[in-house]
């Protein structure tokens, strides 16, 4: 037996795809079949008039005493939405275990610490991220902190996600000149009164290592966490009962963090997706007991902890009476408007993405995988030689049946550094024979890498080389000295794949089925029913305000500040 769905929030800040009729039955009915902007005009109005009814609101109430409450948190679910349990969306099972939480017992918080975007649904690539950030607005999350991949489509779409949110999102040590995040925001969960603390990791360059360089561009980092979390700890220390730091700077950095700060109570983290069975206990500097949390990822687990504090003012002290990683699975609620959305979505940004597009004649073990990217090469883009890192394959691809999630799953996209192509993405340069083997005699001894050329090079021919986008702007990677050429990128693996697998895996050489690039290329619009209309319109590279109108329309989202009024 499937999950008990759960079609409607229980606290304000989550946007319903049900109506609610007009004198005031609170049984929720579905929407009729419409388009896309219907659903989320209708999502905005219902979500507005819950937030004014929150249990979270600082409205006037009985005298409390009991200040235990729930805690439950994610982090890293990299727009998973796409994997399925018994046949439905992941987080229609995730958003109907939070709702159902609450509906238990309000005095409930879900904490997201970041990382919500890339490495999952090839939808959230196709539609630069406008797929993913309309199905968290759906979600039931109360806080949620920014992770480094969620900056990959560009400032634009971010300060888009942070205006439209339908919670807060934090980050204390990124900054900006809009002033796009707010550093903390403070609640009142149940009889407690909770003070939650965003901090951002470093960004990553095209080397795919870390840096300080701002996020595209616009993103001030500074990495001095603990002087940003003690200033905001400073701040609410006195008018809080309990300091969660919603961080996405992975396990090693929460311990030394909590190590050099003092009146912090908990620590909800992600980065490292580590999976804690049990809190883990930490120092501060003053000598008090701290807890850090994490819960793996991909939406595979859910933390939840009871919280109870004690005594009160700094004299206070925060436990945990319970804590539990939750597998999540099909036998829990499951929310129907979340699964609605996200198979809309899906349609709309990549149908059939679920269906066959070639059928592998032979399994591709992961090391197999570079040589069949090169024949992609070949084949699709006219290439002669290819240089790339073995580290671009995640996995295999098995014999039959081929999916283009199950392709995309082999050559996930990292966006480094964010607004730009992701750092696997194959560069194309025209050279001549002879610089070409020059190119080829300075490459590393490096088994890590997987390098093509000719077996014989002419030369005075011109040759069309490929090298991924880590090595061509970083030489270090791949070459034993300086390179002269300079390549432009054409496209991600999974554009070149895509079409390859569709023209030559069908076993009847027939032309392949329509094909939608990635960076950049095309999306199919939201028609007026809603399902795909023929047109298409264009996404300008690092940049997804085309697609954010393919779904939204005109319809004015409500921005992150629209509840803070009822969250103080």
């Amino acid at each position: 037996m499937k999950g008990e769905s759960v079609a409607r929030p229980l606290v304000g800040l989550f946007l319903s795809a049900y109506a609610t009729s007009a004198c005031g039955d609170s049984a929720p009915r579905p929407l009729k079949s419409g388009s896309l902007r219907e659903t989320i005009e209708v999502a905005i109005a219902e979500a507005s008039r819950e937030a004014r009814q929150s249990p979270l609101a600082p409205e006037k109430r009985a005298a409390c005493t009991d200040k235990s409450f729930n805690l439950i948190h994610v982090n890293d679910m990299q727009a998973r939405y796409s994997d399925r349990l018994g046949g439905r969306t992941r987080y229609g099972y995730i958003a109907g275990y939070f709702r159902a939480a609450k509906e238990a017992d309000p005095a409930t918080i879900v904490l997201d610490a970041g990382d919500d975007h890339e490495k999952g649904s090839v939808v959230d690539l196709r539609s630069q991220g406008e797929a993913t950030r309309a199905v968290l607005r759906h979600m039931s999350i109360d806080v949620r902190t920014i992770g480094n991949h969620d900056f990959a489509y560009g400032a634009a779409a971010v300060r888009r996600e942070v205006k439209n949110s339908t919670h807060p999102l934090l980050s204390a040590n990124i900054s900006d000149e809009l002033r796009t995040f707010r550093p903390s925001v403070k609640l009142t969960i149940g009889c407690a009164r909770v003070g939650v603390i965003g901090l951002t990791t470093k960004g990553y360059g095209s080397d795919d290592q870390p840096t300080t360089d701002p996020y595209d561009d616009t993103f001030k980092q500074d990495t001095n966490y603990a002087t940003y979390l003690q200033a905001e700890v400073d701040k609410m220390r006195d008018e809080v009962d309990v300091v969660i730091a919603l961080t996405h700077l992975g396990l090693v950095d929460d311990t030394v963090l909590v190590s050099n700060v003092t009146g912090v109570d908990i620590v909800v983290g992600g980065h490292s997706e580590n999976r804690l069975d049990q809190p883990t206990a930490a120092t501060t500097k003053s000598g008090e007991r701290a807890w850090i949390v994490q819960a793996g990822h991909y939406g595979e687990l859910i933390g939840k902890g009871r919280l109870q504090v004690q005594g009160s003012g700094r004299e206070r002290r925060v436990s945990f009476a319970r804590y539990e990683l939750v597998n999540v699975n099909d036998k829990m609620p499951f929310a129907e408007d979340v699964g609605y959305l996200v198979e809309r979505l899906e349609t709309t940004f990549a149908p059939g993405f679920l269906d066959p597009i070639g059928n592998a004649p032979e399994a591709f073990p992961q090391s197999n995988l570079p040589r069949l990217a090169y024949d992609a090469v070949k084949a699709e883009w006219k290439g002669d030689a290819l240089i790339i890192g073995r580290d671009a394959f995640w996995k295999g691809i098995p014999k039959g049946p081929v999916t283009l999630q199950q392709v995309y799953d082999t050559v996930l996209v990292q966006k480094e550094p964010s607004g730009t192509s992701g750092f696997t993405a194959l560069a194309e340069v025209e050279l001549k024979g002879s610089e070409l083997r020059e190119v080829q005699y300075s490459l590393k001894d490096d088994p890590q890498r997987a390098t093509f050329f000719p077996s014989k090079i002419e030369a005075n021919e011109t040759y069309r080389l490929f090298v991924e986008k880590r090595s061509a702007e970083h030489w270090q990677f791949a070459f034993t000295r300086p390179q002269k050429f300079e390549a432009k990128v054409k496209g991600e693996l999974i554009d070149v794949l895509e079409p390859y697998i569709r023209n030559h895996w069908n076993g009847d050489g027939s032309a392949p089925t329509s094909v939608v690039t990635g960076t950049p290329g095309t999306v199919p619009q939201a028609s007026a029913s809603g399902i795909v209309a023929t047109a298409t319109i264009p996404i300008p590279s690092a940049s997804a305000s085309a697609v954010a109108s393919a779904i939204e329309g005109t319809v004015p989202l409500p921005s992150a500040s629209a509840n803070d009024a009822s969250r103080q």
